[in-house]
């Protein structure tokens, strides 16, 4: 009978390894992807704090997805994020989302994808003592449309203030409203920035109202935003962008002194500083639902329609939302 040489089995035996390992580390290396682009705007406190985190603990790399910055300095009716991200030069953008149900409505291609915390970063600063707030007769707001006057509604209702016997100016940055507060020409400003309170000093000088009071019971939240089309051209890397953020976020949740010492190094809090404002995150991301859900849309849509008067108040508001992401993400957990 004919025997097989015994050098045969080894090479065999060989083969059958490589082939292995070439699959192994065929299935280990990630999904090729687009670069995605995320809008980034300055002075954004809550929203820029997560994203910092993600960069700088590489979250973003940890699920392979490449994210490049596209940096807004300066908003403007022109050039805002609504622009940047439906022209198609960013992918996606973290906002408040009644904004977004508003300019959904208004028939553009924007899709709400996650859901992320109560703002926590706005603050209403005035020259009165919170006794005298009815003797306030102008304010210094943000801007008029969008997100913007949905914040500047819950302010003036927080206050107790009452719109029409108000002006509002509409004043694009914090130092620009600071400077007119501090002639005395404004009464009231909205300040987006907890950095630029402590940086300005004015929770020394001025009566401050915290965003825990501003937003108690609001139905404002921050979100995930893109376009129906990047979705269809490069899902997977959206995919990884919305496990990335909903990991940072559980991360903040999970490091308290890690995340506090960054901000005291970042931004230059004290020890004390660094402890409120990771409270208020806390406070505004507990028991939020990091997947879109219906229901909020139908809850507010009443007021959208009222305050905006969009174009296409009838749309289908499931369209509106994607929440297959985010549900997979909760789903992995803080891996």
């Amino acid at each position: 009978m004919y025997k097989k040489p015994l050098f045969i089995i080894p090479v065999i035996i060989l083969a059958v390894i490589s082939i292995w390992a070439l699959t192994s580390r065929t299935a280990e290396q990630p999904v090729s992807t687009q670069p995605l682009k995320m809008i980034v705007v300055r002075d954004l406190g809550d929203v820029n704090l997560v994203q910092e985190i993600a960069t700088k603990k590489g979250f973003f790399e940890k699920n392979s997805v490449q994210v490049e910055q596209v940096v807004l300095e300066k908003i403007s009716d022109t050039r805002n994020v609504n622009t940047v991200l439906l022209s198609g030069e960013a992918d996606v953008l973290m906002t408040g989302i009644m904004g977004e149900f508003a300019v959904y409505l208004n028939n553009a291609d924007v899709r709400w994808i996650a859901q992320t915390f109560t703002p926590f970063s706005f603050f209403a600063v005035s020259r009165f003592e919170r006794n005298d707030f009815s003797n306030i007769k102008t304010v210094g707001v943000i801007r008029f449309g969008g997100e913007p006057a949905l914040i500047t509604d819950a302010v003036l209702s927080a206050t107790h203030l009452d719109p029409a016997n108000v002006k509002l100016v509409a004043i694009p940055t914090n130092a620009a409203r600071k400077e007119l507060l501090d002639k005395g020409d404004l009464d009231l400003i909205i300040v987006n920035s907890e950095q630029f309170i402590y940086e300005s000093k004015l929770d020394t000088r001025y009566t401050v109202v915290s965003p825990e009071e501003l937003f108690a019971g609001s139905s404002l939240y921050r979100g995930i935003m893109t376009t129906g089309k990047v979705l269809q051209e490069n899902p997977e890397a959206v995919k990884r962008f919305v496990a990335s953020i909903y990991q940072t976020m559980e991360y903040i949740k999970a490091n308290p002194e890690e995340v506090k010492q960054y901000m005291r190094e970042a931004y230059r809090y004290s020890d004390e500083q660094a402890s409120q404002s990771y409270g208020r995150f806390i406070a505004a991301y507990t028991g939020v639902n990091f997947v879109p859900s219906i229901s909020l849309l139908e809850n507010t849509l009443t007021t959208i329609k009222d305050k905006f008067k969009p174009t296409n108040p009838e749309r289908g508001l499931g369209e509106f939302i994607y929440e297959a992401f985010a549900r997979d993400a909760v789903t992995a957990g803080a891996k």
